[in-house]
């Protein structure tokens, strides 16, 4: 109930020229202290693999994995193969210290 109406306000939100993201700005992403696994999609249009190769290239001992034939959701265009590999970068996290 209330999910028609939901999109409704949330999709043009999409389209709006909004430039105060704080992961927009290099310096931020350069500043992260946690681990960080990026998870692209190699036929990614919306935000082609270079953009993930830059991110995971800001973000300091970040981890970049390239799903080949998935698009922009891993998680729901190949969910197992996501799922996979989501949990053997946790699992490797986990076992160097966390």
């Amino acid at each position: 109930v209330g999910t028609t109406q939901a999109y409704a306000e949330w999709v043009p939100v999409l389209f709006r020229p909004e430039r105060t993201a704080l992961s927009g700005t290099p310096a931020n992403l350069r500043g992260l202290q946690v681990r960080t696994a990026v998870i692209w999609g190699r036929e990614d249009t919306l935000t082609p693999l270079p953009q993930g190769e830059r991110i995971a290239g800001l973000i300091p001992g970040a981890t970049l994995d390239v799903l080949d034939r998935v698009g922009h959701i891993p998680h729901l265009e190949a969910p197992g193969s996501f799922e996979r590999l989501l949990l053997q970068r946790l699992e490797a996290m986990a076992g160097s210290g966390g």
